[in-house]
């Protein structure tokens, strides 16, 4: 094969085109891609409705007439209805990143569904241990310097206990191995959790706090690349796994869940098992050993499984 001509279908979602764009940037290592990307992030929910109807009836429109790819790429819900349209019109394979809805799963040629989904492997699902990412490990850390990444508020998940946070935080920032420090938000950080980390920021000189709105696009990664200690609130999985990607020793900060079954606690859970991260609890209790003889790299392991399905010749 010369070209592995894909096409991406994209829903406005940062995390959700950070996993298709770590999944085409490993495909580039092994083949020549060219790439065409559709934005339906503009899709209304009644053209969503109607979508579903066409696609049974047979009359559902594809966006991408007249295009002949080889692979057709979907991250997020709002993406699979375009890209199954496409895949009728083109006969391409298609993929979608995450476990589409279940009357549209066994649609797709391939599903790729992370554990905490809990879905068993089949013919067209393959399981990752979490979502393709943008995560490279550089070999570039510094031991010296830490990097703690909070979350905030899902009303649906867990109980956000500011007191308890900032009490965790400073013990972690105490520690005379780390430095200096940087803190960052997010997008769910309630307003007054940023105005704790501020004043505990002021009187720890060691600290530097970045409120999300003030970074610019690829902070964050660069941060990966930078710090090897990074700590992230429990309810932040998907930074979990980019910080795992990029070669991070990865700490989990506790939240209080309100339920017991969700895939937050699942990864959680199936992380701290697989020594892959760490707890708290365990850090405190002296437990800092981290598993690091398997490096994770859930892009390159989807792209390299894409590949060998239908285009094996490219990994020889």
């Amino acid at each position: 094969m010369q070209t592995l001509k894909i096409i991406i279908f994209k829903d406005g979602r940062p995390g959700h085109e950070k996993q298709t764009n770590g999944l085409v940037t490993a495909l580039a290592h092994y083949v020549k891609t060219e790439i065409t990307a559709f934005d339906v992030s503009h899709n209304s929910l009644w053209f969503e409705a109607k979508s579903y109807l066409g696609l049974f009836l047979h009359q559902l429109k594809s966006p991408c007439s007249g295009y002949r790819p080889d692979l057709i790429i979907g991250t997020g819900s709002r993406t699979h209805l375009p890209a199954l349209a496409c895949k009728r019109e083109t006969g391409a394979k298609t993929v979608a990143c995450m476990a589409p809805s279940l009357l549209l799963r066994n649609l797709f040629d391939l599903c790729l569904v992370p554990i905490h989904d809990r879905l068993p492997a089949s013919e067209n699902i393959f399981t990752t241990i979490g979502p393709p990412n943008t995560g490279t490990n550089r070999a570039k850390h510094q031991a010296e310097s830490g990097l703690i990444l909070i979350g905030g508020v899902d009303h649906k998940s867990h109980y956000w206990d500011d007191d308890n946070l900032i009490e965790n935080i400073e013990e972690l920032i105490g520690q005379p191995a780390i430095k200096t420090w940087i803190i960052a938000s997010s997008p769910r950080t309630p307003e007054e959790t940023g105005k704790k980390i501020v004043k505990l920021a002021a009187k720890n000189p060691q600290v530097t706090f970045y409120d999300f709105y003030s970074t610019e696009k690829g902070w964050l990664d660069q941060q990966y690349n930078e710090n090897k200690m990074v700590w992230i609130t429990a309810d932040s999985i998907s930074m979990v796994y980019e910080a795992l990607s990029a070669g991070c020793r990865v700490g989990i900060l506790p939240v209080k869940w309100k339920g017991k079954t969700s895939k937050f606690q699942f990864s959680e859970r199936y992380l701290i098992d697989k020594k892959r991260v760490i707890s708290f609890s365990d850090w405190r209790g002296g437990k800092t050993q981290w598993y690091e003889d398997s490096p994770l790299n859930e892009a390159d392991r989807c792209a390299r499984e894409i590949l060998n399905r239908w285009w094996p010749e490219s990994l020889q």
